[in-house]
């Protein structure tokens, strides 16, 4: 028989232990592609991503564009063949409104064991022309953003455990758009309203880059406005972000073609990089303010960076505390962000 003492002790750490799981639970995912071993021509590379909450607890992800919950054209794969090398990407790049999304709460909930699953067109995507037939391993970026709960302004991280699937391509190797074989009008789908504003957005996008520009070109070491969205000033870095707004800057944007047909809530805009002039807005471009952070006007310098005659920048971080972040700690990435080149040209707040 237990003394009382050693049997209270037992007890009470069998309640601790049990506690201490369930307040420390770890969240995780799993994900897996999968679709044919044996595709003959490009448009038939249709894949399904699987993603599996392999946790205890519930978990809420964004419906990020540039993840694989999205079915979007984005950069959303890392396919490699056999020698390593990857497929030209020429999807799209877009800005998204990632406080905007929580706070309408554009995610995915799944519970324990539960799972979700999307469909993908790689052919929308990438041009294998390159790399040519071959096998191929494909593979769903892990990045998922998890909001804890609601109201949180800045979602954690979480990388799922990736399972790639394997696939032999052969015969047709790019798509043909032919969408993109005619030639668009200046304004797609676009109401007058929407024309005076789009108009707008290019003068006050025009003299951001400009001014951005001209900074540049009189600071050659890292001010606060520099260091703040680059990141530890190198003489390097600093020709690099200079010449994407000197090009910016050299854009006629009065004769660039707009297509307002897009109707993805939480985006601002996206591009294809590979078709300088073609510029798609969202929904959260017509709700935001002309000029400031996140501006109509910023979104079109995120947009115009994006394009490879300008730069080819793309989206490694999301929002101004994520561009901070991604100055403080991998300045390299920061200049050829494209959020970080709107909030350097937005200056707002003011920085010296």
């Amino acid at each position: 028989m237990f003394p009382t003492t050693l049997l209270k002790t037992t007890l009470f750490a069998i309640v601790l232990s049990a506690t201490t799981v369930s307040v420390f639970a770890v969240p995780s995912l799993s994900m897996e592609v999968t679709g044919p071993d044996d595709v003959q021509r490009v448009e038939a590379m249709i894949v399904t991503t699987t993603i599996t909450n392999t946790g205890d607890k519930v978990l809420q992800l964004l419906n990020e564009p540039n993840g694989p919950l999205s079915d979007i054209p984005t950069d959303t794969f890392e396919i490699k063949d056999a020698s390593g090398n990857s497929p030209e990407f020429i999807g799209i790049r877009v800005k998204y409104a990632l406080k905007k999304a929580i706070e309408s709460g554009d995610m995915v909930t799944l519970a324990p064991r539960e799972s979700t699953s999307i469909t993908h067109d790689l052919s929308k995507a990438y041009n294998f022309t390159r790399t040519g037939q071959g096998k191929y391993s494909i593979r769903a970026r892990s990045m998922f953003y998890v909001v804890d709960k609601q109201g949180e302004k800045r979602p954690r991280v979480l990388r799922a455990d990736t399972k790639a699937l394997s696939a032999q391509l052969s015969g047709s190797l790019v798509a043909i758009d032919e969408t993109h074989l005619q030639k668009p009008a200046s304004f797609n789908g676009c109401t007058l309203q929407q024309q005076l504003t789009i108009q707008t957005a290019t003068r006050l996008a025009f003299g951001l880059a400009k001014n951005s520009e001209l900074y540049l070109q009189a600071v050659y070491r890292g001010t606060p406005r520099y260091t703040t969205w680059f990141g530890t000033y190198s003489q390097q870095r600093h020709d690099t972000v200079l010449g994407h707004y000197s090009s910016i800057s050299g854009n006629n944007f009065r004769t660039f073609n707009y297509d307002c047909t897009c109707d993805m809530e939480n985006v601002y805009a996206y591009v294809y990089p590979d078709r300088f002039g073609q510029m798609y807005f969202c929904p959260a471009f017509w709700r935001s303010a002309a000029i400031g952070t996140d501006s109509q006007a910023g979104t079109i310098i995120h947009e115009a960076s994006h394009y490879i005659v300008n730069g080819g920048t793309n989206d490694f971080a999301y929002g101004q505390d994520s561009a901070k972040e991604l100055a403080r700690t991998n300045p390299d990435r920061a200049v050829f962000n494209a959020d970080s080149h709107e909030y350097f040209a937005e200056n707002t707040p003011l920085l010296l």
